[in-house]
């Protein structure tokens, strides 16, 4: 990353480019990126990466996902270096775009990455780990979800009559009760804003409160 004739050449081939942030400073990838741009307009990516094999997880410092994507406004991904999948799956949730995992038929291979690296079983599982992250993490937009919708209509709250009242009666809030009855109708917050109207006709305790009740 530091090598910037380098990085200078490759950007010069036109080519799209994902550049490892391991070893280094915020100031060093701002050199880098800066380099890069300077040269070309070339789609870039860059990956948060601890260049330990493996890498402690302590040392991990997995909010630098975010900080390098709200800097630079590129594409941001983890290159993860960590034994297991934890690593991965909390880069999903933050924002992580693109992972590089590395891969080894036998983790008692000898060479410095092999330790670090993922069996195909493993590899299989961290895939399919991250994928769960990702449908979790869904859209962001706060609604109801399709699997709630049983649930709510047995807990939601119903706005009842807590007493048989006359027609003519004032209600006030006492007059009322929420109770889950799985029964259609006005929800709890509307006992203040009919707190002080004239009942219309009589109402027997438990029906459910309607806003044809009142005058």
């Amino acid at each position: 990353m530091t090598n910037l004739p380098y990085l200078e050449q490759l950007a010069g081939l036109g080519k799209p480019m994902i550049v490892s942030t391991g070893m280094g400073s915020l100031e060093e990838v701002s050199r880098a990126v800066e380099a890069i741009r300077a040269t070309a307009g070339v789609p870039l990516a860059l990956l948060h990466c601890v260049s330990a094999y493996p890498a402690p997880e302590e040392e991990m410092n997995l909010g630098v996902i975010a900080t390098l994507r709200l800097t630079f406004g590129v594409p941001v991904g983890l290159s993860d270096h960590t034994r297991g999948r934890t690593a991965a799956v909390m880069g999903v949730a933050l924002g992580m775009e693109i992972l590089e995992k590395h891969l080894t038929l036998d983790r008692n291979m000898e060479g410095p990455d092999h330790a670090a690296s993922a069996d195909p079983e493993e590899f299989a599982e961290l895939v399919r780990d991250v994928r769960k992250a990702e449908a979790m993490i869904g859209s962001g937009e706060k609604r109801i979800a399709p699997s709630e919708t049983n649930t709510q209509q047995a807990v939601q709250r119903t706005l009842l009559y807590a007493a048989a009242l006359a027609a003519g009666h004032q209600v006030a809030e006492t007059d009322f009760e929420a109770l889950r009855c799985g029964l259609p109708g006005l929800r709890p917050e509307a006992a203040s804003h009919l707190a002080g109207r004239m009942l219309r006709q009589p109402v027997d305790r438990g029906e459910v409160v309607s806003e044809s009740h009142f005058e």
